[in-house]
């Protein structure tokens, strides 16, 4: 059976509507499991993605209906997005709060002291940071007590 690595070569590319259309044919002709040859499908799709423009690649699947949401790889990659988004999501709430805070209390934070602050990506210590600000004078303290 033709891999989805058949789809990136130069001859693929000539044709490659063409092309998707007969590996998918071969995939669902082969025999093999259903939730198999959808994974092999979202395959040929990131295959693709590696090699052609996106929204033609994007634009080419959607037509020939070919649904990736049938892919547990799929579905795992947009887990993992969604895992990201909501930690990065924690990390600037986190962060907006603790400068609002310290703008209020020690005025603006130098541009040193911004930076410092947002390089910080943990949210645990964005928190600590949350409460020891009620205890400290400036945003140097803030900093040397965590």
């Amino acid at each position: 059976m033709e891999a989805a690595f058949s789809l990136v070569t130069d001859e693929a590319g000539r044709d490659l509507e063409g092309n998707v259309i007969r590996f998918r044919e071969r995939v669902k002709e082969s025999g093999i499991d259903e939730s198999i040859a959808n994974t092999l499908i979202s395959s040929s799709y990131f295959m693709c993605g590696l090699r052609y423009n996106r929204d033609m690649v994007k634009e080419m699947y959607r037509r020939l209906n070919m649904l990736l949401e049938d892919s547990t790889t799929y579905q795992d990659v947009l887990e993992q997005g969604e895992r990201k988004g909501i930690s990065k999501g924690r990390v600037q709430g986190e962060l907006s709060l603790l400068l609002r805070q310290g703008n209020k209390r020690f005025g603006p934070p130098s541009p040193v002291m911004a930076a410092a602050l947002q390089a910080i990506t943990d949210t645990e210590r964005l928190e600590r940071l949350g409460e020891l600000i009620l205890d400290v004078g400036s945003w140097d303290e803030l900093l040397a007590g965590d």
